[in-house]
């Protein structure tokens, strides 16, 4: 008797799962597989809630905005910087259009700095005579130039500070200012007499104060062996600038510029340095660095 074997029928196979699997078995994850999914959802969720902050970040970060070309942010109105070892301390104020203030802890000057365009897109600001005071580096570093660091030294930020004020009329009057400013000069060897313009009046006297203090102190300092100088003549211009001629130092001041319209302490010791002759072609012409 011949008994014939039944072939078995293979179970249909879905397309939605793999050859072997049943239609009626759920399918069968492994646990790497299955974690790395949920790990993946995870952290879409958490990229998701924190994108908008660190596209906030990332815009307000310099280095951003220079390789993303994004519109860099207003500086704060002014701040204040030191060294790392703490000697120098300075404010600076960038809140003005055309130029940027800075004062050096224990001094009474105010610097006014026009910024330059330097390599690898940091800017250096520079004086009235053309020195190099601060570097602002492309990713915000600030390095500060003085006598002690003449190869610069890097400042960090300290903190907020107020817009600079612009020079205020002198208390007990400007006569009485020129006559302290007179003895004081005497005092230090350099006997000299102040002049200032006629009827000066409102904040036109604060420049005309702090234009003959940046003489007195340019004068303090300046090498003996140059210009002889017996009077300073404070007087209106529209290039401010200074000139020694005869024994006098012309200081040209335009009190609609603030800071911006007196010379330097160190303008002043440049003229002291090269005086020129009274001729028709100079007598009574400014000849100071441009402001």
């Amino acid at each position: 008797m011949s008994h014939k074997r039944r072939r078995a029928t293979k179970a249909p196979v879905s397309d939605g799962f793999r050859v072997g699997m049943s239609a009626d078995t759920p399918p069968q994850f492994g646990s790497s597989h299955f974690g790395a999914r949920v790990a993946g959802a995870f952290a879409a969720t958490i990229a998701l809630a924190i994108a908008p902050n660190a596209v906030a970040q990332s815009k307000d970060s310099p280095l951003a905005q220079g390789l993303l070309d994004l519109p860099a942010n207003d500086p704060p109105p002014a701040e204040r910087y030191q060294t790392p070892d703490g000697r120098v301390r300075f404010v600076l104020d960038r809140s003005g259009s055309r130029v940027a203030l800075v004062r050096f802890e224990g001094s009474d000057e105010v610097h006014v700095l026009r910024a330059v365009p330097g390599p690898r897109g940091d800017e250096f600001y520079k004086t009235d005579t053309g020195d190099v005071l601060l570097r602002v580096t492309a990713l915000g570093g600030v390095i500060v130039y003085t006598d002690s660091a003449r190869t610069g030294a890097p400042a960090a930020l300290a903190g907020r500070a107020g817009p600079m004020p612009p020079p205020s009329a002198p208390q007990g009057g400007l006569e009485a200012r020129m006559a302290a400013l007179q003895r004081e000069t005497a005092r230090r060897g350099r006997p000299v007499t102040f002049h200032a313009p006629q009827n000066v009046q409102g904040p036109a006297s604060g420049v005309v104060a702090d234009a003959a203090a940046r003489a007195a102190e340019g004068l303090v300092a300046a090498p003996r062996q140059g210009a002889v100088v017996r009077r300073v003549v404070i007087q209106y211009g529209s290039r401010p600038g200074a000139y020694v001629i005869n024994e006098s130092l012309t200081v040209v001041v335009d009190p609609r510029l603030g800071y911006a319209g007196r010379p330097s302490a160190a303008a002043i010791q440049q003229a002291l340095q090269n005086p020129r002759r009274a001729t028709p072609d100079t007598d009574g012409r400014v000849e100071g660095p441009p402001q």
